[in-house]
């Protein structure tokens, strides 16, 4: 596929602001493209240092404003991904390239079109590659009433891993473009009883995706009832880039003081079952990073790794777990509840 990587943008950005130093952030499906930028930018920009980011870039929560601002950065370029974390929160100017993947449509609606129920209405969403597409897919898809569900702080028909935006309860087909499952995935648990489908543009295929929706109601159930029994109860917080939120540990910590259990405090920028064998009297872990580590990932951790969602349905009275579906609002704002990621 062709990115367009807004050179153009980026030049007319860095020379307006007079930066001396850029740092170009790549997640690990573009960084192939990262090498090549930095050469031209700096022929262009000889008295600019463009410094390529090369640590773990898993989304959009990964903005790391913070390290640029270590390296006496002027500017943080951050590619493949939309505006999350809001400017005034953010420790350094930064600019966003979304960069969009240039794809042919009539696959996909030839695909839409000879395997969904037109009966039904049609929910698209797509990661933030496909966002130029949506308007034209709506209007062209004119055998289908479509929808494009938005959530803030995302573009209207836009998902994330974690953050996926609301739709009516009622019988739809929701069709998902994009790569991978991973994403695909976050929109089946959020729309458990729905169709749904994933187109992925490389292969030009459209395929249901399904999840278990009784086996990941009974673990979770599982973790909850597991966390209220323990005494030692660890919290550890993500520092890579954005992904965990200190105000969110300050609640947990809140809770489970009021629950009389005794927090185990620790902070990193991976979480691993190793890291936290270390913690022999801590059996119970909640992570303040990814919600979807504990979803994903949860079983290959010998201890329990429970959301802060999931700990706030076992130790608030006032929140009460809704096992029928795994509820992927980490970013959205307003924030629903003292767990999610955008909160304050």
């Amino acid at each position: 596929m062709q990115f367009d990587l807004k050179e153009s943008e980026i030049i007319k950005e860095v020379t307006s602001r007079n930066c001396k130093r850029v740092v170009l952030q790549f997640p690990e499906g573009l960084i192939s493209q990262g090498v090549g930028l930095q050469q031209r930018l700096e022929q262009q920009l000889p008295n600019v240092e463009f410094i390529l980011y090369t640590d773990y870039v898993y989304g959009a929560c990964c903005v790391d404003d913070r390290f640029t601002a270590y390296i006496h950065s002027d500017f943080l370029v951050h590619f493949g991904h939309s505006p999350l974390i809001p400017p005034h929160c953010l420790k350094v100017a930064s600019m966003y390239i979304p960069v969009v993947a240039d794809i042919p449509l009539e696959p996909l609606i030839n695909n839409i079109n000879k395997q969904l129920d037109k009966k039904l209405d049609l929910a698209i969403v797509a990661t933030i590659q496909y966002e130029p597409y949506l308007q034209q897919l709506k209007q062209l898809l004119t055998q289908f009433n479509v929808i494009l569900p938005k959530i803030d702080p995302l573009p209207e028909g836009i998902t994330l891993g974690c953050t996926v935006p609301p739709l009516e309860q009622r019988e739809m087909s929701v069709v998902f473009i994009g790569g991978g499952l991973f994403h695909a995935e976050a929109v089946a648990y959020n729309y458990p009883d729905n169709k749904v489908y994933s187109y992925d543009p490389r292969n030009q295929t459209l395929v249901p995706v399904s999840v278990n929706k009784e086996k990941f109601k009974q673990i979770m159930k599982t973790k909850i009832d597991t966390a209220r029994k323990e005494k030692y109860i660890g919290v550890i917080t993500s520092t890579l880039g954005r992904q965990g939120n200190q105000k969110v540990t300050d609640n947990i910590i809140n809770l489970l003081e009021k629950n009389n259990k005794i927090p185990v405090v620790t902070y990193a920028d991976e979480i691993s079952t190793a890291l936290l064998d270390s913690y022999k009297e801590v059996k119970v872990w909640v992570q303040v990073a990814c919600p979807r580590l504990s979803i994903d990932w949860g079983e290959d951790f010998r201890q329990v790794l429970i959301t802060p969602y999931e700990a706030f349905a076992a130790f608030d009275d006032n929140v009460k777990a809704t096992l029928d579906f795994i509820p992927m609002d980490n970013w959205s704002i307003p924030a629903e509840g003292k767990w999610c990621a955008s909160y304050n």
